[in-house]
C-alpha cells in the first residue's frame, strides 16, 4: 500500500533577467604573446651561433613589399607583429524590461511554470520589487505580460481573506484586487482606500501611472477611519498627486448616506505630506499686571525627520519675557520621547520706585525606548520652581508656549533610569537619578545615584560531583548604594512659640555647598 504526501513549500527566490557581461583577461593574452616574443628571439639566437656566415649590412629605406599570386602587394607584410584579442562572440542581450530583482515568497506553495514564465504563489504570498512591496492571499507574476496580479479568496465559511495590501515607498493602499505592470509602472486597482495627508480616500476603480498619481471613479474622501464612513465628500473622479493636493470634479457632501446640498462643481484639497521650517506669528494682548504683550512668536525647525524643535516667546510693555523650547522626537524602533522647557523672567511694577523681578522655570522630559537590548535609558523628568504657577497663569491670555502645573498637584517627581545586562555573565548594573518635590514647602530631594549591582545565582558544583545537595549549592551577590542631597537643614530655626521647626533652604547653586557638607553619606 503506497501513501502520498504533499510537502508545504516556502521559497525565497531571487530572479533578475539582467544580462552579465563576460569579461576576458587581457592579462593572460599579454603573457602569451610576451613568452612567444622571447622563444623567437631565443631560435634566433641559436641559429647565429650555429652557422658561420657573413654579416649582412641593413638596406637603407624600406624592405621591397612582397606580392601575392595575383599580383597585390601583401598589407601585412609591413606590419609589426601583435597579437589580436578577438572580441566577445557572444552578441549581448537587449536591455530586460525588469530593472532590479524580484523577491517572492509564499506560505503554502509556489507553483512556476517555466516554458510560459509564469510564477503562482498561494497562502500569505509576498512580493518585493525594488520599493513595491505586494501581499495578498494569492499573487501571480507573468514575466511576458510585465505583470503582478494580487486578490483574496474565499475560506471555508464563504468569507473573503487576504485582502492585497499594495506599498509603494511611504504610501500604502488597502485594496480588492489589483495588477500592476512593473514595465510600465502603472496599475490598476479595485475598491481601494488609501491615506492622504489627514483623510482617507476611497475609490471603486483606481489607476496609478508612473509618477504615483492615483486617478479615481467613484470615490469619496474622509476624515473618519471606518471602512463605512459616517460622513464623506463624494465625487464622480478625483485626481490625488500624493504629497501636494486633491483636484476633484462635481462633488457633494454626504452625512450618514444621505446627500446633502453642500458642494460645487469642481474643487481642489491641498494634502502636504512634509513638514518645513518656518516662522510662527506671536499673538498680541494685554494684561493689567505685565502690560501689553506679543505670545508665542519664534521658528519652528524641522530638523530632520526625527527630530522637531519650536524655539518660541514673550515680550511684555512692562519689562518681562519668557523662553519656551518644545521639542517632539522619534525614531521608529529605536526611542520617541518629548522635550519641554519655559523660563520667564516677570516684573513686578508695583512698587514703582524700587520694581522687582521674579525668575520661574518648568521643566518636563520623557523618554521611551523602543526595542530591547543590554542596555536600557528611560528617562520621566517634571521639576519646576515653586512660584510658577502664581506668576505665570493669572486667569486670562495664559501662556500658550508653556504647560500650567494643576493646582492640586503639591508634589512632582522625576526619575531617570539606565540598565545594562552583560550578556554571557550573570551579571547586571542599574543607576537611577530621582527627585522630589514638594510645591508647598519648598523641600526639594535628590537621591543622585542610586546604584544598584548583582550577581545572579552561580552554581559552582553544577558539574563538579553528583551529590544533588551540592549541585543545587548557589552563590549570589547583590549591592545597593544611595547618596542624598536635600536642602532641609533640620531643626536649626525657632518658631514664635520656641519650639525647633525644620529649616528649608533655597535651593540654589551657593547653597549647594552647604546641602553636600551636610548630607550623611552612601548607605546600603
Amino acid at each position: 500500500m503506497s501513501e502520498v504526501f504533499a510537502i508545504t513549500l516556502r521559497k525565497v527566490v531571487n530572479f533578475s533577467l539582467k544580462a552579465k557581461p563576460l569579461k576576458f583577461k587581457l592579462q593572460a593574452a599579454r603573457i602569451v604573446s610576451r613568452f612567444i616574443f622571447v622563444l623567437f628571439l631565443f631560435s634566433l639566437a641559436y641559429a647565429g651561433y650555429a652557422q658561420v656566415e657573413q654579416s649582412i649590412k641593413v638596406p637603407a629605406g624600406q624592405l621591397p613589399v612582397k606580392q601575392d599570386s595575383i599580383g597585390k602587394p601583401d598589407a601585412n607584410a609591413n606590419k609589426k607583429d601583435t597579437v589580436v584579442v578577438k572580441a566577445d562572440s557572444v552578441k549581448s542581450q537587449p536591455k530586460s524590461d525588469i530593472e532590479t530583482s524580484i523577491l517572492y515568497s509564499a506560505r503554502d506553495s509556489i507553483n512556476s511554470n517555466l516554458d510560459q514564465k509564469i510564477i503562482k504563489l498561494y497562502g500569505d504570498a509576498k512580493v518585493k520589487y525594488g520599493l513595491i512591496e505586494l501581499q495578498a492571499e494569492e499573487i501571480v507574476i507573468d514575466y511576458n505580460a510585465s505583470t503582478i496580479t494580487a486578490h483574496s479568496r474565499l475560506d471555508s465559511t464563504g468569507k473573503a481573506v487576504g485582502y492585497p495590501i499594495f506599498i509603494n515607498g511611504e504610501e500604502k493602499y488597502e485594496t480588492k484586487d489589483m495588477v500592476y505592470n512593473f514595465k510600465t509602472r502603472k496599475a490598476r486597482i479595485t475598491e481601494v482606500v488609501t491615506k492622504q495627508g489627514d483623510g482617507f480616500l476611497h475609490g471603486d476603480q483606481v489607476y496609478k501611472n508612473e509618477k504615483n498619481e492615483l486617478f479615481t471613479t467613484g470615490n469619496s474622501y474622509t476624515t473618519c477611519d471606518l471602512a463605512h464612513p459616517h460622513f464623506r465628500i463624494h465625487s464622480t473622479k478625483v485626481k490625488a498627486i500624493p504629497g501636494d493636493k486633491m483636484i476633484s470634479g462635481p462633488f457633494y457632501m454626504e452625512l450618514l448616506d444621505v446627500p446633502t446640498p453642500l458642494g460645487f462643481i469642481f474643487g481642489m484639497f491641498p494634502s502636504p505630506r512634509k513638514s518645513a521650517s518656518g516662522i510662527i506669528i506671536p499673538t498680541y494682548g494685554e494684561e493689567r499686571r505685565r502690560g501689553f504683550f506679543l505670545r508665542g512668536g519664534g521658528y519652528f525647525f524641522d530638523i530632520n525627520e526625527y527630530v522637531k524643535l519650536a524655539v518660541t516667546g514673550d515680550i511684555y510693555s512692562k519689562g518681562g519675557s519668557a523662553l519656551y523650547l518644545n521639542s517632539n522626537y522619534n525614531k521608529r524602533y529605536n526611542y520617541t520621547g518629548a522635550f519641554n522647557f519655559s523660563f520667564t523672567n516677570n516684573v513686578n511694577t508695583d512698587d514703582v520706585e524700587s520694581p522687582t523681578e521674579t525668575k520661574d522655570f518648568r521643566l518636563l522630559w520623557n523618554h521611551s525606548p523602543q526595542t530591547k537590548g543590554t542596555g536600557r535609558f528611560s528617562a520621566s523628568v517634571n521639576a519646576a520652581s515653586s512660584t510658577f504657577n502664581t506668576n505665570n497663569f493669572l486667569g486670562v491670555n495664559s501662556n500658550p508656549g508653556s504647560t500650567r502645573i494643576d493646582n492640586t498637584t503639591q508634589n512632582l517627581s522625576s526619575s531617570i533610569n539606565y540598565s545594562k545586562s552583560f550578556p554571557g555573565t550573570p551579571l547586571s548594573l542599574g543607576v537611577n537619578f530621582r527627585h522630589s518635590q514638594n510645591l508647598s514647602t519648598n523641600k526639594i530631594d535628590l537621591p543622585l545615584p542610586d546604584l544598584s549591582f548583582n550577581v545572579n545565582n552561580i552554581y559552582p558544583f553544577k558539574n563538579a560531583l553528583n551529590s544533588m545537595f551540592l549541585q543545587n549549592i548557589n552563590v549570589r551577590y547583590s549591592m545597593n548604594g544611595t547618596n542624598q542631597i536635600t536642602n532641609d537643614l533640620g531643626n536649626i530655626a525657632i518658631d514664635e512659640n520656641g519650639n525647633p521647626k525644620d529649616s528649608i533652604a533655597p535651593f540654589t547653586f551657593e547653597n549647594l555647598p552647604l546641602f553636600l557638607e551636610m548630607q550623611n553619606g552612601p548607605a546600603t
